[in-house]
């Protein structure tokens, strides 16, 4: 995780705005495994029972960047896609795991759906390269 990036600020203000909902916050990208540049962005995840609105994830994505002098994209980690799950979870860095059961249940659960994805689409996989090499 980058040095100058201030992970209280960000835990303090996605605790006020989703209060007990959240269950976790994850910083991926470029800013959690150490290859930030000047210009790179922050990205976030939480974690949250239940729903929340994209209008709200904004909003918060923007006062983060106001604070920060760049920009950020917030993600509800719940609606990402299995294979951006599986990102965020095994390069991403934890910045609050407010209910640790929930967030390490959770983690788990998407190492096991990305499993079943890849045997899924392995046949697939494996046709499409035959066809490729096959010409």
């Amino acid at each position: 995780m980058q040095e100058n990036l201030d992970a209280s600020h960000i835990v303090d203000l996605l605790k006020a705005a989703f209060g007990e909902t959240l269950l976790g916050i994850v910083l991926y990208g470029s800013q959690a495994t150490g290859h930030a540049t000047a210009g790179s962005d922050i990205d976030l995840a939480v974690f949250i029972s239940g729903k929340t609105s994209q209008q709200l994830l904004w909003d918060k994505a923007q006062e983060l960047a106001c604070h920060f002098g760049k920009d950020v994209d917030l993600i509800d980690l719940k609606d990402a896609t299995t294979v951006l799950q599986k990102e965020v979870f095994q390069h991403g860095v934890w910045l609050a795991r407010i209910d640790e059961m929930a967030c390490d249940l959770f983690e788990t659960h998407v190492f096991s759906k990305y499993q079943q994805l890849q045997e899924d689409r392995r046949e697939i996989i494996n046709d499409l390269l035959s066809r490729v090499k096959n010409g």
